[in-house]
């Protein structure tokens, strides 16, 4: 079974925004994988998250 997602409104900082489309380019991925990978990544780190499936990871 396959998690739902739930859609955000964000507003970001112009820099952050730019650097966020410069890590989607790199990665060729789409803005909300990116942001999940990080959160995730962030989250993992500082044991606040279950790990999940493995997903191709991005490297920071």
């Amino acid at each position: 079974m396959t998690q739902s997602k739930i859609a955000a409104g964000v507003a970001f900082d112009p820099e952050v925004l730019e650097f966020l489309r410069g890590l989607c380019t790199e990665f060729q991925r789409d803005r909300s994988f990116v942001i999940n990978a990080i959160v995730r990544d962030y989250a993992q780190q500082h044991r606040r998250t279950k790990p999940r499936k493995p997903e191709r990871a991005i490297n920071f």
